[in-house]
C-alpha cells in the first residue's frame, strides 16, 4: 500500500510536493481506512485529485509512473537519464527528487532517489518503524562515484558478495535496486525482490489512452475473468450481455491487423504454446495462435440481446461507444484491486463515462475491498465525487499553479469543513481554489 509519494523538480512540480494516504482524525467511512495494527500508521484506501485543465494533476502520475520505470526497466549504457524537470525558473543544476513510503508484508519502507544533470544523485531504503527509522542502505555519487554512506548488514556472506560486487558494478545512471533484482532471485536478500515486485507488480498507474494488451490473453484463458468482466458490464449499464471470441483465418478480411504485423506474428508463432495480443487503434481486440498448420486470430466481440424473440448478436468493439470501451479498459483495474492487493493510480476517470459510473466503481471498490490492502487512486473532474456523504475529507486533494507556475497540492481536511457542507457549490465558486480562471468575454460592438 501506498503511504505517501513526495516529488520535486519534475514538469509542473519544483519544490517537493506530497500525496500523503495518512487518514487524520475523520470519524466518518472507517470503511476507507486500512487498519494495519502492528505498523505506525492506518492508510487511507482511496483518494481523488481535482484541479483546473493544466494544474498538475496528469503530471502527479506521469511523476509516479516516471520513477516506476526508472526502477523496474532501468537506462541504457552510457546515456544520461533524460528528467522532464521544471522549466520556469533560471536556477541551474537542480536534483529532481522522487520518494515512496509504502507497506509490504506488514513493513513501511521509504525508497527513494534524486536524479541531477542525467546521472542518479542518490538513493537510499529505509525501515520506517512506529517511533524512529532504521537505514537499510544509503547510497551517493561524488565526483563521478558511487560511495555508500551507510551499508546493509546481511545474514550470510553470499548475499554479502552479491551486493559488494553490485556496488562497484552499478553505473552512475543505475538504481541499485534495478542492478540487484537483475541477478538471480536466489543471490538476493529478500527484502530487495520485496520492494522491486511491488513496483513492478503491484503499482499500477493508468492514464486516459492506457490499453490493457494482455487482458485479451486472460479472457481466453480464464473463465472467471469472463464472468466478471459479463456481470460488470452489465452493472455499468454498457447493454452488452456478455464477450466472447469469434474464430477466423489470420488472412480473413475481418481481422484487420496491418500485414507486416501480420507477417512479423507468422514468424513469431512457431509452437501452438504461443498466443500473441495484439489491440489495434479501432478498438479491436485479438488473440493469435497457431492451430496445425494455419494461424487463427480470436477476435474479441460483444453480445447484445435484443427483442421479444431473445435472440442475440455479435458486435465488434469499434462498433461500441467510447464510454463502453473506456469501462471496458477500466475492469482489468477493478478486477485486480477486488482480486489482488493492488494500488491503482488512473488519470481522468471520468473521461468519456456517465457521472454516476466513477462513483459505482468507488462504491464497488469499498464494498468488495474491505479487508484488502487495495487502493484506488484518481485524478477527476467529477464533481458527483464531492460528497462527504460518500467521501471523507482527507481522501480529496486539490491542485493548483501558484503565481511561479508550479503545482501545489493540497487536501480539504486542511479547509475543516463541516460534514453536511455542499462541497460542489464551494468548490465551483472557487473556495479550494483549483478552478480555472476564466477571462470575461467582451463583445465589440
Amino acid at each position: 500500500m501506498l503511504i505517501r509519494f513526495i516529488v520535486s523538480n519534475f514538469l509542473s512540480f519544483y519544490e517537493d510536493q506530497e500525496l500523503s494516504l495518512f487518514p487524520s482524525k475523520v470519524r466518518l467511512h472507517k470503511d476507507h481506512v486500512f487498519e494495519t495494527n502492528s505498523t505506525k500508521t492506518n492508510i487511507l484506501k482511496s483518494a481523488m485529485i481535482y484541479g483546473a485543465n493544466s494544474s498538475g494533476k496528469s503530471n502527479l502520475l506521469k511523476a509516479i509512473k516516471f520513477a516506476q520505470n526508472i526502477i523496474v526497466s532501468g537506462s541504457k549504457s552510457k546515456q544520461y537519464i533524460n528528467v522532464p524537470i521544471f522549466k520556469l525558473t533560471n536556477k541551474k543544476s537542480i536534483e529532481s527528487k522522487f520518494i515512496f513510503e509504502f507497506l509490504i508484508n506488514n513493513n513501511c519502507y521509504e525508497y527513494g532517489f534524486g536524479i541531477k544533470d542525467g546521472i542518479i544523485s542518490r538513493e537510499w531504503l529505509k525501515k520506517t518503524l512506529k517511533y524512529n527509522e532504521k537505514m537499510i542502505f544509503h547510497r551517493v555519487i561524488k565526483n563521478g562515484k558511487s560511495d555508500f554512506l551507510t551499508r546493509p548488514k546481511f545474514r550470510s556472506t553470499r548475499f554479502r558478495v552479491i551486493f559488494d560486487v553490485s556496488s562497484i558494478e552499478i553505473r552512475n545512471n543505475q538504481l541499485l535496486l534495478n542492478l540487484l533484482n537483475s541477478k538471480r532471485e536466489d543471490v538476493i536478500e529478500s527484502i530487495y525482490r520485496d520492494v522491486y515486485y511491488w513496483f513492478s507488480n503491484k503499482l499500477k498507474v493508468i492514464f486516459p489512452n492506457s490499453k490493457n494488451l494482455g487482458i485479451n490473453i486472460d479472457l481466453m484463458r480464464n473463465v472467471g475473468l469472463k464472468d466478471f468482466y459479463k456481470r460488470y458490464l452489465d452493472i455499468f449499464d454498457t447493454g452488452i450481455d456478455g464477450i466472447d471470441f469469434h474464430e477466423y483465418d489470420l488472412d480473413d478480411e475481418n481481422v484487420r491487423i496491418p500485414k507486416p504485423i501480420k507477417i512479423d506474428v507468422e514468424n513469431e508463432l512457431e509452437s501452438e504454446d504461443k498466443v500473441f495480443s495484439i489491440s489495434s487503434r479501432q478498438n479491436e481486440n485479438y488473440c493469435i495462435k497457431r492451430k496445425g498448420n494455419k494461424l487463427i486470430a480470436y477476435k474479441l466481440k460483444a453480445i447484445h440481446k435484443f427483442g421479444i424473440e431473445k435472440g442475440h448478436k455479435e458486435f465488434d468493439f469499434y462498433e461500441e461507444s467510447d464510454g463502453t470501451n473506456r469501462i471496458f479498459d477500466l475492469l482489468p483495474m477493478l478486477y485486480g484491486l477486488i482480486n489482488s492487493d493492488n494500488v491503482v493510480l488512473i488519470d481522468e476517470i471520468d473521461r468519456s463515462l456517465h457521472a454516476l459510473i466513477p462513483s459505482k466503481m468507488y462504491e464497488v471498490f469499498f464494498r468488495l475491498t474491505k479487508y484488502k490492502k487495495s487502493q484506488f487512486i484518481t485524478t477527476t473532474h467529477d464533481l458527483s465525487l464531492l460528497d462527504l456523504t460518500k467521501f471523507r475529507r482527507d481522501e480529496i486533494w486539490f491542485i493548483k499553479k501558484n503565481r511561479n507556475l508550479q503545482s501545489n497540492l493540497y487536501s480539504l481536511e486542511e479547509f475543516k469543513e463541516r460534514y453536511d457542507k455542499e462541497l460542489k457549490k464551494a468548490y465551483l465558486s472557487g473556495r479550494y481554489g483549483a478552478i480555472p480562471i476564466l477571462s470575461q468575454i467582451y463583445r465589440e460592438d
